[in-house]
């Protein structure tokens, strides 16, 4: 065996000691892997925040434009006509506001009247421009589109604002113009990695800002790299990996830009070096595998030399005295001490075994004149079989014993089944007795049509004997009724058969019985019946079909009192039948129905069968009891009674409400009460959402009347606040003119809010998914939620397209999200969720607050209800005038452990087909 042989001991060990580094390694790998990715999903949403925020500075700064444009165009210079006297005002503002690239009056034909920047007068003609006819045609603010400027190669957004005169009409066109250079001020800020880029890029893919290096990219069109097809593919927020221009693969966060009403679309997306995002999670891999390659060396080491020391010395000792001993030396001794241990115990027992195998070799020698003996060798031979025959002996004994236990298990089980026997036929024939007294008829057959039970209500019925009948098949009980053999109501329950139900009248199946009517002319000796028969299958403990049975009652009486009826008052009955009201009769005495019309069954749900005879407190119709006690009060003091509301309860359960007429009539000599019940549930219902949408549609209609004249105003004032507030002389009265404008901001605010419920509220209905709306609100919920203390769980279910405007639906989502929030103690979870429920698309948000005051309820929508102390009430009602642009529904489930807001949608039909 040589040194470093594949089998020897110190190789082994040394490949134990690497197969125990191996998950380490594994471990290191893994954990780098699950660093990067979440590295990448952390670094994409901090690109993504940021190009939201480079978003909503966008519209900050464009909304803060039109406030500045609005203020100036009131002030004398601009409005004088002086142009000297306007240019230095300009100038002095452009000073004050060095965000813009410039501000300019225009006259009405495009040319220059004066300007912040010095231009020569009529130098630079905007009458061709879209923005500045769009300003002369709507006489408001306008939003132009992105362009790269001639003179300086900037991207510039136009932004004009009309002056008008004293009689209202456009005298000249303020315009003020906004580059794109707040980004790199944003990007400083931002502090972004190395090699990040910043771009944005118009709807064709041309650059109008990059960062950095703008010189180089400004007006080049990048439309065919991969990440620009895709941001314009996408034409929404979202993240991306691609290589760029530069060979270097990166991960971008894009979004739209917000940018010209009607124009052209812009976008901004950021871009970071996938080696930039990695770079911290490969130092932490690289290092890692170096400290496991070093602590790999130094344990294999450890290893080779503890393993010489330890082991080997100790175990060629062994080797060489086992060695001698198989040579034939039996006083061979190891020469290791024999202390605790693995090797001391092995070298004990080795020095024992040669010392025994030394003491066995003079034994033998001394042992083999013994041996010749051949009296002692038979002597133990004789002894060995008779311990052969002991043992056999016992094996006989055992499985004897084993014989008998199992011939006593085996009797107890017959003693069990004859038990088991006599009890089914003690079962069976109380059965048959149950059967013999039961009032009703009733015959039992078995799968081959074989009658096995036939009681004594039978025999009265048919005239046919149980001796007679009992054991036979072949339809012989179809006889027993019809006077010949064939299939009846029974038969139904193997095989559903159109010539069978032919033969009854009123014929139903429900669950597994099957239940009709029919006149049998041979009952009763030949006096015929009205029979109504149930017939129910039979099973085994298995589930399998044995048998079926089949119960009849005789309702004779009954009918004949109908056919009196039918015969006595013709007219009454068609009539009767024909209302599509809600009609019964029911007897004076006692209240019993003794008929309804169809209208009453549709209605209420109940079967004839299940009315006739009954009373309205056995089917438990009047949802107050008291309201049966005042029509009976009325009836029995005036004889009539004339649409008294009353809410009445279906056999579903489900409560209605309508308008009951009562009047005591005579039908075959008894006095009766006709009763007529009108449903209104859908008309009261109506009269309630039209009340609504009747206040939504004056709330609407006010706001729509009032609301440019009083924002114009409002602005102007806001804007000279601004203004003041930023004089010195005024730095004292700082914290009053904050809150002149806080209060302005939030008048506005509820301006808008009385906006949002006009019927005539513009809608972009586009088809998206509910699920990405959700999703895009879903980090501005948790804060709101962790502000309070509450918590939001969100649960999205696969859901088709629908046709929405994103804007109206995100402020649903947060009016009813908001609400719930402030519903719930502190702790409480809010579940926002989707799902389909038929052909509908439905939004959950569902709350754990105490649930809502059933007089609370009956006022949910309504404009300016409000159970809040600095609500206004139109949160609700901004949402169920959203559901309505809509098409869509708001449903409102209320309990003391919570409520839930359902908005029901209807799945687009385009989609479908």
């Amino acid at each position: 065996m040589t040194r470093f042989s594949i089998y020897s001991l110190r190789t082994r060990l040394l490949l134990i000691i690497l197969s125990a580094v191996l998950p380490a390694l594994g471990l290191i790998l893994y954990t780098a892997a699950e660093q990067r990715q979440m590295t990448l999903v952390q670094v994409q949403e901090r690109a993504l925040q940021l190009v939201r925020v480079a978003s909503n500075d966008q519209e900050r700064l464009i909304e803060g434009a039109h406030q500045f444009l609005t203020i100036v165009s009131q002030l004398p210079e601009v409005r004088s006509g002086d142009s000297a006297s306007c240019s230095m005002l300009l100038a002095d503002l452009l000073k004050q506001n060095p965000i813009y690239a410039n501000i300019a009056l225009f006259n009405l034909d495009g040319t220059l009247q004066c300007s912040a920047v010095p231009i020569p007068i009529g130098g630079t003609s905007q009458a061709n421009r879209a923005y500045f006819q769009r300003v002369l045609e709507i006489r408001d603010f306008v939003i132009g589109d992105y362009h790269i400027s001639r003179t300086n190669g900037k991207p510039s957004l136009y932004l004009g604002y009309p002056v008008l005169n004293k009689a209202g009409q456009v005298q000249a066109v303020l315009v003020t113009v906004l580059d794109l250079a707040w980004l790199n001020q944003l990007a400083a800020e931002a502090a972004l990695p190395p090699g990040t880029t910043l771009t944005v890029i118009d709807q064709n893919g041309t650059v109008l800002a990059s960062y950095p290096d703008p010189e180089k990219w400004v007006g080049e069109s990048m439309s065919e790299t991969p990440i620009v097809q895709t941001v314009l593919n996408r034409q929404d927020e979202g993240t991306a990996g691609s290589t760029d221009t530069d060979d270097i693969m990166r991960f971008y966060a894009f979004r739209p830009l917000y940018g010209a009403e009607g124009g052209a679309d812009v976008y901004i997306y950021i871009g970071i070096p996938a080696e930039v995002i990695f770079a911290g999670v490969n130092r932490l891999l690289a290092r890692s595998l170096a400290g496991l390659g070093l602590v790999t060396v130094l344990v294999l080491v450890i290893g080779w030399v503890g393993g010489n020391i330890f082991l080997m010395r100790r175990l060629n000792a062994l080797l060489g005295a086992t060695q001698r001993l198989a040579s034939g030396n039996l006083s061979a001794r190891t020469g290791l001490p024999h202390e605790q241990g693995e090797f001391g115990q092995l070298a004990h027992s080795f020095d024992k075994m040669a010392e025994a195998l030394e003491q066995r070799n003079a034994q033998l020698e001394a042992s083999k004149k013994e041996l010749e003996d051949d009296i002692t060798i038979r002597k133990r031979m004789e002894d060995e079989l008779r311990k052969h025959r002991d043992h056999l002996e016992e094996l006989v004994k055992e499985r004897t014993d084993e014989i008998k236990a199992t011939n006593e298990h085996l009797l107890q089980e017959i003693t069990e089944r004859r038990q088991a026997e006599v009890a089914l036929r003690v079962a069976q024939q109380q059965l048959q007795d149950i059967l013999e007294f039961l009032p009703d008829p009733t015959f039992v057959i078995n799968r081959d049509k074989k009658v096995i039970a036939w009681n004594r209500a039978m025999e009265e019925m048919t005239g046919v004997r149980q001796e007679d009948i009992i054991g036979k098949s072949g339809y012989v009980y179809g006889a027993a009724f019809y006077g010949k053999p064939r299939p009846i109501l029974i038969d139904l329950i193997f095989s559903d058969e159109k010539e069978i139900e032919e033969q009854y009248t009123n014929i139903k199946k429900k669950d597994n019985k099957v239940f009709a009517e029919a006149f049998v002319p041979l009952t009763y000796g030949g006096e015929g019946a009205y029979l109504w028969g149930v017939a129910s299958p039979l099973y085994d403990c298995m589930g399998n079909l044995i048998g079926a049975i089949e119960s009849i009652r005789d309702f004779t009486e009954q009918m004949m009192t109908v056919e009196a009826l039918r015969l006595s008052e013709e007219r009454f009955s068609k009539a009767f039948n024909a209302s599509p009201n809600a009609m019964f009769i029911k007897t004076f005495s006692d209240g019993r129905c003794i008929d309804v019309n169809n209208s009453f069954l549709s209605v209420f749900g109940y079967s004839r069968q299940e009315v006739i005879g009954r009373t309205t407190i056995d089917l438990n119709i009047y949802v107050e009891p008291e309201d049966r006690a005042k029509i009976i009060q009325i009836v029995m003091e005036q004889g009539v009674s004339h649409n008294l509301e009353v809410n009445f309860r279906m056999k579903s359960g489900e409560v209605r409400v309508g308008l009951l007429s009562a009047d005591i009539v005579e039908l075959g000599g008894k006095r009766c009460i006709l009763g007529v019940i009108n449903d209104i549930t859908e008309r009261r219902q109506l009269e309630k959402e039209i009340a609504r949408l009747d206040q939504l549609s004056l709330v609407g209609e006010m706001a729509a009347g009032f609301a440019h004249e009083i924002r114009n105003p409002m602005t102007t004032v806001r804007g000279f606040l601004q203004i003041y507030r930023s004089k010195k002389h005024f730095e004292q009265y700082k914290e009053y003119f904050n809150l002149m404008i806080e209060e302005l901001d939030r008048a506005n605010s509820i301006i808008t809010e009385y906006l949002s419920i006009a019927k005539n509220n513009a809608v972009e209905l586009k088809l998206q998914n509910l699920n990405l709306i959700v999703e895009a609100l879903s980090p501005l919920i948790v804060a709101d939620a962790m502000n309070s203390d509450r918590f939001v769980n969100v649960k999205l279910a696969d859901i088709p397209d629908l046709l929405l405007d994103e804007k109206d639906i995100r402020q649903l989502i947060l009016n009813i999200v908001r609400n719930g929030l402030e519903a719930m103690p502190i702790g409480g979870n809010l579940t926002i969720r989707t799902f389909m429920d038929k052909e509908e698309v439905i939004l959950s948000v569902q709350d754990q607050g105490e649930g809502i005051k059933p007089d609370v309820l009956e006022k949910i929508g309504t404009p300016f209800f409000t159970t809040k102390d600095y609500g206004t009430g139109l949160g609700l009602a901004v949402c169920y005038g959203i559901a309505a642009r809509h098409n869509a529904k708001i449903k409102v489930e209320t309990s003391a452990n919570g409520t839930t807001f359902l908005v029901q949608f209807k799945k687009c039909k385009s989609l479908a087909s």
